[in-house]
């Protein structure tokens, strides 16, 4: 994506039974993107041994619903 494109959307191609093409009109902004990947990571940090990691050493972020107990 760039400034100014004409038509901005990420798109998803996925390839089975049956294949999808998902368009996110628009697209999704990199720096609300970036701010979530991160706040996802920080109770895999806090978990964590103390010390340098590397981001392939922590458990996958995932979303979880906080209205389920």
């Amino acid at each position: 994506m760039y400034l100014g494109a004409p038509l901005p959307h990420d798109a998803i191609v996925i390839r089975g039974r049956p294949d999808l093409n998902l368009v996110l009109n628009g697209g999704v902004a990199g720096d609300d993107a970036t701010v979530a990947a991160l706040i996802n990571i920080v109770p895999r940090l806090l978990a964590g041994a103390p010390g340098v990691r590397l981001m392939t050493e922590l458990a996958v972020p995932a979303w979880q619903n906080p209205g389920r107990g």
